[in-house]
């Protein structure tokens, strides 16, 4: 048996804050946890660290940059991750319903929705603080600013301008500057540069294995499975600052090297994000030889990081997302991409309750048909199985790949 698979009949038969919180338990999950791939078994050391308490819990969401509370002696929890894996595992619904029964609505955020049904059931740690940002979603520093009230501890908010500007790079740089500084004296412990070499050297390297797995994913044909590139999103956000990320990309552009091309008849462009649970919409795409070689979120630009000036570093990283700003930046940045991926097309995930994801989808598909790249958006959530069609996305899809 898989540790993975251990923990869901845990969570199933109700036993699993038990064991979250047992150390004989966590070492006898070590065990298992061999069995495990590399991104499993970061999962596995993450839960373990948190919920024993080994060092300081901080909540984070995907945008806000993990380097800085790892430079600080914090875990970096990244609640939406959380949520993804639990959709991966097939237990979704169970929590969705538990946040839908305290009157958390459908339009809301799936992601938040299902972090917030885990809170509610008593299975997330106890953090020591909330860190988030306005980047991209909308609803996200509200959902945060729940989270720390319901774990009564305080939430630390970055508000990011639209733009990548000397102003807006200067505001956020002096944002993490007052975080920096009134994290440092909750936890009493100072950031030495040291510190931030160390982290910067791991987001620097991971970055780099990142650049040639997108360079291996450009080869005709690709050998990237473009699914688990899509599950990797996620894991490559919040492992940033820390040898998990550098192991996990590392490891993985060593096995792609050693992959042997596959039939190819498609080349795909992936916008947004993937739904995370057991959909059989990527084994309809291999079946018609569609390869999705490249998606936008791990295409992230690089930004260089320099230990001593860390702030205005981690201020020029998050302004470089080419999300943030108006429609025509990311328009942009997804043409660049899909010529740099030799990409025939693209596909849009519109995420129910991401309203900058599906208020920009038509937006983007009309830009991307005046640049000559045909799109097709699918309608659903990225963690909720529940409005989930098979038949009605493989149609969706084989009709496409017939346009292409």
């Amino acid at each position: 048996m898989k540790a993975v698979d251990l923990l869901r009949r845990k969570i199933e038969d109700g036993t699993a804050r038990t064991l979250l919180t047992s150390a004989m338990a966590h070492r006898f999950l070590q065990i298992f946890a061999r069995r495990e791939t590399v991104p499993n078994q970061y999962g596995i050391e993450l839960v373990r660290n948190a919920y024993l308490k080994r060092k300081p819990v901080a909540f984070t969401s995907l945008f806000f940059p993990p380097e800085l509370a790892t430079a600080l002696g914090l875990i970096p929890f990244p609640l939406e991750v959380a949520a993804a894996m639990i959709s991966a595992m097939n237990l979704a619904p169970l929590f969705l319903r538990k946040a839908e029964e305290c009157w958390y609505g459908s339009d809301l955020c799936g992601f938040h929705r299902l972090a917030t049904g885990l809170m509610l059931a008593g299975y997330l740690p106890q953090p020591s603080v909330v860190l988030s940002t306005t980047a991209l979603c909308d609803g996200s520093h509200r959902f945060f600013a729940n989270v720390a009230h319901h774990f009564k501890v305080p939430h630390l908010l970055m508000e990011i301008p639209n733009g990548p500007t000397e102003e807006a790079e200067e505001g956020v740089e002096r944002q993490l500057i007052q975080m920096r500084g009134a994290l440092e004296s909750k936890l009493e412990r100072r950031a030495r540069e040291s510190d931030w070499e160390r982290v910067f050297s791991y987001s620097r390297e991971q970055h780099e294995e990142m650049e040639r797995i997108l360079e291996i994913g450009a080869q005709v044909p690709s050998v990237v499975p473009g699914e688990i590139s899509l599950n990797m999103v996620g894991v490559f956000y919040a492992t940033a600052g820390s040898p998990w990320g550098l192991r996990i990309f590392r490891n993985w552009r060593k096995q792609l090297e050693k992959t042997p091309p596959r039939k190819e008849n498609y080349r795909l462009f992936w916008m947004h994000l993937r739904p995370f649970y057991a959909a059989d919409l990527f084994a309809a795409l291999r079946e018609r030889g569609a390869a999705i070689v490249r998606d936008e979120f791990s295409a992230y630009p690089w930004v260089p990081l320099d230990p001593r000036t860390p702030e205005r570093s981690l201020a020029r990283k998050i302004c470089a997302n080419p999300a943030l700003g108006p429609i025509s930046r990311r328009l942009a940045f997804a043409v660049s991409q899909v010529r740099a991926s030799k990409a025939q097309g693209v596909i849009h995930f519109s995420h129910r309750g991401c309203r900058q994801a599906a208020g920009g989808a038509y937006l983007l598909k009309e830009g991307l048909r005046r640049a000559g790249i045909p799109c097709l958006i699918l309608d659903g959530d990225c963690v909720d199985p529940r409005d989930y069609s098979l038949e009605q996305m493989r149609t969706r899809v084989e009709g496409f790949l017939e346009m292409l």
